[in-house]
């Protein structure tokens, strides 16, 4: 251990209190055989205490811990606001900055160039089994540079403060200040991949016990955000079959700047039309998140992992617990028979049915600048949605988005919400529009938009009994 630094091959660096839950994870991630995860460091939490203390900021925050019950939206908005400001005018203690750069150069020297890394928020209540916080603190790509590595940590450590991640604790009842509230930060060594994706040990829209993969050009980036609808596959555990396997839009990708940072550029036709990934690789996929499940079975029943392939091969860059809600709520079966369907496709991000109305969002500026409004009673539909949506987004009834696969923002936020949720609906703003203002039915179990307001009916999944519709493509 470097001081306040520890490398992912330590065991301490598994310990979450001293490096948060994905600073943990992938110091796991990094002990099993045959993975290889990318080089890399966590800043610990003892670093975020240090950097409280010497700034004089934990009295600021504990205070406003305490206020918060009392406070508006705005008012609270306003207080984060201005933690952050504070967090970015204050230094890095000497000994912090110090030992980030030194390991920054550590990895520099073992690759022999100026390194690009990931530089990314860890805070200890992040990638739990049951609260994922996911989206809510910052991460910065293709970093270079100690100066602007120590920078990167900084604001990681600032996005602790974010309005989306003050309402999401205020929401679910965490405080805002305490022992085990702290943030770490990853940093790590960046690839430069040809595609990247996620991958699951489950298939969260229909409870299948397969793993399914989601894969897009460029860097992962793309997936999470929802810019895109990627390729997937579904494969059988036990025999690496291809049991289904979709082509997705695939129009932008995620790639380095040329200086620092990352940029969305259009992907070619000629590759948009063919799966991005050869099919002995999605088995290759298959069979490592099969031994990461394996190793994580004391931690979770399934895993949500990312992954990235350059020239090189192929790379784990982080696994956590992946939620599985074997609740179901949809449509009676005999209310279909007279029912008017707006729209069908898709992919599930949660298996909820639910009646509102049809709101359409032509895109957040719309949102932010408060053209459009979003009630209680809406069941919003729009191209794809991100992190800042979340508060505009908060208690509707449903979310049918055209962008995005099941690690979209969208189809998170319907999981955490509970809500029904669908994704990658392609052309389904245009189909939805004159519905504008109609009662409706979302039932995301079916993919599909309904006329009015139709009986609903609940049920429980049965793992056991689960099926899934066997659809492949030619390569």
């Amino acid at each position: 251990m470097l001081g306040y630094i520890l490398k992912f091959e330590e065991p301490d660096a598994q310990k979450i209190e001293l490096t948060g839950g994905k600073g943990s994870s992938l110091a796991y991630l990094s002990s099993i055989g045959e993975i290889n995860v990318p080089q890399g460091f966590c800043v610990g939490t003892s670093a975020y205490d240090l950097f409280l203390h010497n700034n004089k900021l934990d009295e600021k925050i504990k205070e406003f811990s305490e206020i918060i019950k009392g406070l508006s939206k705005k008012q609270r908005d306003k207080k984060t606001k201005d933690i952050r400001k504070d967090f970015i005018k204050s230094f890095v203690p000497r000994g912090v900055e110090e030992n980030v750069k030194e390991a920054y150069r550590d990895i520099c020297r073992k690759f022999g160039h100026k390194v690009a890394v990931a530089v990314r928020s860890s805070a200890t209540t992040e990638d739990l089994e049951n609260e994922s916080f996911a989206g809510l603190h910052d991460t910065y790509l293709n970093i270079r540079g100690e100066d602007n590595v120590v920078e990167a940590v900084k604001r990681c450590l600032a996005s602790f403060y974010t309005d989306r991640a003050v309402e999401y604790r205020r929401v679910n009842k965490f405080g805002q200040y305490g022992k085990q509230l702290k943030m770490g930060v990853v940093v790590q060594r960046m690839i430069n991949p040809v595609v990247a994706g996620v991958a699951f040990s489950v298939d969260n829209s229909t409870a299948y016990d397969g793993v399914v993969i989601e894969v897009n050009y460029g860097l992962g980036e793309s997936i999470v955000s929802g810019e895109v609808t990627p390729d997937r596959f579904v494969v059988h555990k036990q025999t690496l079959d291809i049991i289904k396997a979709q082509k997705g839009s695939k129009n932008k990708k995620v790639v380095y700047s040329k200086n620092s940072g990352t940029e969305i550029i259009e992907v070619p036709a000629e590759d948009r039309g063919k799966f991005c990934l050869d099919f002995g690789i999605v088995k290759k996929i298959a069979n490592s998140v099969n031994k990461i499940q394996e190793a994580y079975s004391k931690r979770t029943r399934f895993v949500d992992t990312e992954f990235a392939i350059d020239e090189k091969g192929l790379f784990f860059l982080q696994a956590r617990p992946a939620t599985l809600d074997l609740r179901v709520i949809t449509i009676e079966q005999e209310a279909l028979k007279n029912s008017t369907k707006i729209y069908e496709g898709g992919t599930r991000a949660t298996r909820m049915a639910g009646h509102g109305i049809i709101k359409i969002v032509p895109s957040f500026c719309d949102l932010k600048n408060g053209k459009i409004k979003v009630s209680f009673e809406d069941i919003v539909v729009t191209n794809h949605t991100w992190n800042e949506w979340t508060e505009y987004l908060r208690g509707i009834k449903g979310l049918v988005t055209e962008q995005g696969g099941t690690l979209s923002h969208a189809a998170i936020i319907s999981k955490e919400w509970g809500i029904p949720g669908i994704a990658g609906c392609e052309g389904v703003v245009d189909t939805s529009r004159k519905y504008e203002g109609e009662k409706a039915t979302i039932d995301a179990n079916r993919r599909s938009l309904y006329l009015d307001y139709l009986p609903l009916v609940k049920k429980e999944i049965n793992l056991d009994e689960e099926s899934i519709e066997v659809k492949l493509e030619n390569e």
